[in-house]
């Protein structure tokens, strides 16, 4: 068995360590990466300059992220962001979107997970010990 030991792409941009990484279900070489230097990055890992955008409202660590499997362009990230326990949802396609928001947890937001089966389901989970269940409807840029 041959061993590939060599990595494909290198991305580098974040500043502290990073914390989550996730493949976009629609683009090849899309990924999403949060850290707790309070960023969320978006890359092209297979060209030179990889970092494609950067979302820097978080206050505290970023700790969960998650791509949508049926809205092409969609994610969610967790953290402490402006000042609240927050899940907020993005637009990836647009330059720091934010099309959606959720502060019902009242101790830090740590997870994050968009159903592949249900448009607009999602599930958020916090140091406040508890599992919320959203429904933020069908793709949140509609009119």
């Amino acid at each position: 068995m041959t061993l590939l030991n060599n990595p494909i792409s290198v991305l580098n941009g974040h500043g502290y360590a990073v914390r989550k990484v996730k493949f976009s279900p629609h683009h090849r070489n899309l990924m999403v990466s949060c850290s707790y230097d309070m960023s969320v990055c978006m890359w092209d890992f297979m060209v030179e300059d990889a970092l494609v955008g950067r979302y820097d409202h978080h206050t505290e660590f970023a700790v969960g992220v998650d791509i949508s499997v049926l809205v092409d362009g969609l994610m969610a990230s967790t953290g402490n962001l402006m000042v609240s326990e927050s899940v907020c949802m993005w637009d990836f396609m647009v330059e720091d979107a934010l099309v959606g928001r959720y502060d019902h947890h009242t101790e830090f937001a740590v997870g994050v997970d968009i159903s592949v089966l249900v448009d607009g389901l999602m599930a958020s989970t916090g140091w406040d010990e508890l599992v919320y269940v959203w429904q933020h409807g069908t793709d949140p840029r509609a009119p």
